[in-house]
């Protein structure tokens, strides 16, 4: 009896190691997760406003400065409202699938 007792105290210590290790490994995943959400966004961003100043200098040049000026501006917020968006579904969609996995 006295060898079941061990191999059941060894059976519960390293469930408890795996549960401790499984919340480290999810940490260190959404955290490199949103590390490379956030790096892309900023490239997205860079990209977007590289393409508004390309735009803008074009539209001065033909005389619509006005109106090209106020859709790239539009265009620009729309797009970065919807990768906001994108990425919260996508986080919350893979946090939840984390969750029903370790559990």
């Amino acid at each position: 009896m006295h060898l079941d007792e061990r191999i059941q105290n060894s059976r519960e210590v390293l469930g408890k190691h795996l549960a401790t290790g499984q919340k480290k490994v999810s940490t260190a995943f959404n955290t490199l997760w949103a590390d490379i959400e956030a790096m892309r966004e900023a490239q997205r961003r860079k990209a977007a406003e590289q393409k508004a100043a390309a735009e803008l200098e074009h539209s001065t040049a033909s005389g619509k400065k006005d109106i090209t000026k106020k859709r790239t501006k539009i265009n620009c917020v729309h797009l970065f409202l919807n990768r906001i968006l994108n990425s919260f579904i996508i986080k919350t969609n893979l946090s939840n699938k984390l969750k029903d996995y370790y559990q």
